[in-house]
């Protein structure tokens, strides 16, 4: 199962890369060259990767259970982070 949000965003490599110093805390990160980051927890994986204006959350797992928690997770964090910027998070 797969679902991918593509965040409109000022500075989201800021962004990205405080999602995975954040999470980094609580569960597998690792860093994708030349810029991203790859987010591991037990059946669920994300990419997160910035680009000039956006932000992309490309999600990949076993279940939809396991979908919906990683998706959750993120979405969660980058608004908590982002503020008053109220970034439109909109899963595909």
């Amino acid at each position: 199962m797969q679902s991918t949000a593509v965040v409109t965003i000022e500075r989201p490599a800021r962004y990205g890369k405080q999602l995975a110093s954040h999470l980094g805390h609580k569960i597998n990160v690792t860093e994708i060259n030349p810029v991203g980051w790859h987010f591991d927890i037990e059946t669920a994986v994300a990419d997160v990767i910035p680009s000039e204006t956006t932000l992309t959350m490309a999600v990949t797992a076993d279940d939809a259970e396991s979908l919906e928690r990683m998706k959750f997770v993120l979405q969660k964090h980058l608004l908590k982070f982002t503020g008053d910027l109220n970034p439109e998070v909109i899963w595909k």
